[in-house]
């Protein structure tokens, strides 16, 4: 206290004496730090620095407050008499302990740390902050560094695996994080780190684009989960390399469970392998990649590829087809469904693939017909578990989606009174019936059927009945017209004539035929192919036989089944096997014109609202519209602007060659 009031009195009396103060102080120093610069010498370089400075530091803080500049003036003569005059031997010494440290020596931090603070607290007042620490420290601190880091990483990276080298790289950053905190300035913290992964990470981008297809081939998930470690610490490369992942599941995915890339596939083990294989991958960017968003997309973008892949036999791809069967497989009254099977697991299965597909409006062609079988035959599981499936559908794709769906069910529903209702009406009236009579109204609208095969000539017992339907019906409904679709129809028969009661599931044709029988024991057929092919079956079956005189058939009194049961199912007639086969192709066919047909109707609405538009424009519009169902090819998109052109809805503007008008 007393040396800081006799500074002050020094530094206020008059005449002013801190001229001469200054100057006094200044050769003190210049001849003190001589002496430290002989003691320096004498000893460890390193560490009498290092001793040295922290004894001079301590008496520049006690002038601090008595004089400011004596204390710049102080730091100035250290940074020009000592720190110039051993900087370079100093920034060798700290380099080599700093090496010495990564080799897995003991290095006492503190005359290092120590040493380097000094270039930081040495910095001349006027300049750039940290610019004395950077120019003789950071600089060649960050080029040591990269010479070590990239010698190390090559050499183990050619005698090592790459497991290994991943696991020796991620120990090493570690190591560096540490020991850049312990020895040099915060501030070079994240520019050591960038250097030290880039000679480990980044320089082997393409190691680590090759090895994660391995890792994911031998399901590795600690070493995946050692590469996300390693990668994500350079976000420019989490990209590039979670594309090889989705290259790896798409060539998976298309080799292992894409039906148009491999041998037919049921449509069960389908939709399990890929609903397995996205779980699996969802549950590996969980555990390996922590959610992280571009693997998460590299998976989604995969399964849609392998899910819209197509073969150069189909311009479509068969996913549709195969998830529409497979809702048919579940919802299906059948042995092979269990009787409390999880409907919920099926439906989620289902909808999680549904949401990839492009082509939505394949699988409601598809959907729609199984539908109409299930329903008509009445071999659906549950109308609960099909209204369930509905509303999953109409959740991702909109009411319209699912509009005609839905007037199926409610034509089931009105048909089922309807036949309660008919049942009554002809014990009313006293009329003969059928033991479970059933009749089905469907609307044209909305059910995927066509009066395909001529309706024949009823037996009379039969005719009778529907003759009271029709009055019945138009009586209830006034104006509305009845087409008969026999072809549709399931009958069953008791033969009677035998030791043996047997009972035969059949069409509405062999029922037509076999009523015939119900008189007389022979028949005379006429000509013509439904009949040619129903009768075949028939005599096929054994039940009919031609009696030797042509166009007569004759009942077989001696008909009996060596094997199964009383109860049997004929087989359909070689027409209605062949319509089977070629569903496929004809559904497909339909889906096409479908697409032609909304494609149109697109252009038009647009084309109505702008009046005049672009073609590049009204290609961007029309495909935008489609996509919720269907992704339309700019082919096809251009066939259908040419056709409503070649209709005169369209014509091509006169003033600009590539903009279409509207004709009103």
């Amino acid at each position: 206290m007393e040396m800081c009031e006799d500074v002050y009195r020094a530094c206020v009396s008059c005449p002013s004496h801190s001229a001469e103060l200054y100057s006094c102080v200044q050769q003190y120093l210049i001849t003190h730090l001589y002496d430290i610069s002989e003691e320096i010498v004498k000893g460890n370089l390193l560490k009498s620095y290092y001793q040295k400075w922290k004894v001079y530091q301590r008496g520049a803080y006690c002038l601090d407050h008595a004089f400011y500049y004596f204390n710049m003036l102080c730091l100035e003569k250290w940074r020009i008499h000592i720190f110039d005059l051993y900087k370079a031997q100093l920034v060798c010494l700290i380099l080599a302990e700093i090496e010495s440290d990564r080799n897995g020596n003991f290095v006492d931090p503190s005359p290092v740390k120590g040493a380097i603070d000094s270039f930081v607290y040495l910095n001349p007042p006027l300049s750039a902050p940290l610019l004395l620490y950077q120019q003789a420290f950071e600089a060649p601190f960050l080029e040591v560094t990269s010479q070590y880091y990239s010698k190390e990483a090559a050499l183990f990276a050619s005698e090592r695996d790459f497991t290994a080298y991943m696991i020796k790289a991620l120990k090493r950053i570690e190591e560096e994080e540490a020991r850049v905190r312990k020895f040099v300035d915060l501030s070079s913290y994240s520019k050591v780190l960038e250097e030290c992964e880039r000679q480990w990470i980044t320089n082997q981008l393409a190691s680590f684009e090759v090895e994660i297809k391995n890792y994911l081939r031998k399901g590795d998930d600690e070493a995946l989960s050692v590469l996300y470690s390693l990668i994500k610490r350079v976000p420019p490369l989490v990209e590039p390399v979670s594309s090889r992942m989705l290259n790896y599941l798409s060539e998976e995915g298309l080799v292992r469970g894409s039906p148009g890339h491999s041998d037919p596939v049921t449509p069960v083990d389908y939709v399990d392998f890929l609903f397995s294989m996205r779980s699996n991958y969802l549950a590996l960017c969980r555990t390996a990649f922590e959610n992280n968003a571009y693997f998460i997309a590299a998976v989604d973008k995969a399964f849609r590829v392998v899910i819209n892949a197509t073969n150069g036999e189909r311009h479509l791809s068969k996913s549709p087809e195969l998830l529409a069967f497979y809702c048919d497989a579940f919802l299906k009254k059948s042995s092979r469904n269990p009787v409390n099977y999880d409907i919920d697991e099926k439906l989620n299965k289902m909808v999680t693939l549904f949401e990839y597909l492009d082509e939505k409006d394949v699988f409601l062609k598809f959907y729609s017909r199984l539908l109409a079988k299930r329903l008509i035959n009445s071999t659906s599981s549950s109308l609960e578990a099909e209204t369930q499936m509905i509303s999953s559908l109409k959740q991702t794709c909109g009411n319209d989606y699912t509009a005609k769906l839905e007037s199926m069910l409610t034509d089931i529903g009105t048909s089922e009174k309807l036949s309660v209702a008919f049942r009554k009406y002809l014990c009313d009236h006293r009329e003969n019936t059928f033991d479970n009579f059933r009749i089905v109204v469907l609307g044209r609208a909305s059910w995927p059927i066509a009066a395909q095969q001529p309706f024949p000539q009823p037996p009379s017992v039969l005719k009778q009945v529907l003759l009271a339907f029709e009055k019945f019906y138009v009586s209830q409904h006034s104006g509305r017209k009845l087409q008969w679709l026999p072809y549709l129809s399931k009958c069953e028969l008791r033969m009677n004539y035998l030791p043996r009661r047997y009972e035969v599931q059949c069409s509405f044709y062999q029922m037509s035929i076999l009523l015939l029988f119900n008189y007389k024991d022979t028949v005379s057929i006429e000509e013509g192919a439904l009949l040619d092919n129903t009768l075949a079956t028939l005599i096929n079956a054994k039940i009919l036989a031609w009696s030797g005189t042509p166009a007569q058939v004759v009942l077989n009194k001696r008909f009996s089944r060596a094997r199964g049961g009383g109860k049997f199912k004929l087989p359909a007639s070689i027409g209605e096997t062949e319509n089977q086969k070629d569903a496929s192709k004809a559904t497909i066919d339909a889906v096409i014109t479908d697409r032609q047909i909304s494609l149109q109707a697109t252009i038009m609405r647009i084309m109505k609202t702008r009046r005049k538009i672009a073609h590049r424009q009204l290609l961007s519009e029309v495909a935008s519209q489609t996509s919720l169902r269907f992704k339309p090819a700019i082919a096809m998109i251009k066939k259908c602007i040419e056709s409503l052109i070649d209709q005169q809805y369209l014509a091509r503007a006169a003033d600009f060659t590539d903009c279409y008008e509207y004709i009103s």
